[in-house]
């Protein structure tokens, strides 16, 4: 059964106009998953997977509030090196702070799948 934060973002993804109030209120504490290059061994650094905005220009970060979708979401990208990717678990409120320091971040992209996802802009 999909968690009320995955259900928020699933409904937010059908309506990208909505408000999105109950969603950042949820957001804040809990756990999200991000795609990462790092070795687990690497305390302190974090390569998180980014995918270029072709229009805008930019990079959006997935950012995923099932483990398990972004498993899944790992057979669908790989990084131009040809590093492995792996599934990395964090606070979100102290993901999003560390993203911040990312050059051109234009924000994260939750629960993304094929066919769109809901996206929090920087700003």
């Amino acid at each position: 059964m999909p968690s009320e934060l995955t259900r928020l973002c699933d409904a937010a993804r059908r309506r990208p106009l909505a408000p999105r109030k109950e969603l950042h209120t949820l957001l804040r504490g809990e756990k999200v998953t991000v795609l990462t290059a790092s070795e687990e061994s690497e305390e302190g650094r974090l390569d998180v997977w980014a995918d270029r905005d072709p229009v805008l220009g930019g990079v959006w970060v997935p950012v995923f509030t099932d483990p398990v979708r972004a498993e899944s979401f790992l057979g669908e990208v790989t990084t131009p090196d040809g590093r492995t990717l792996r599934c990395a678990s964090g606070l979100a409120h102290e993901l999003f702070t560390a993203l911040l320091e990312v050059p051109r971040f234009g924000g994260v992209r939750l629960d993304p799948e094929r066919g769109g996802a809901a996206r929090l802009e920087r700003r």
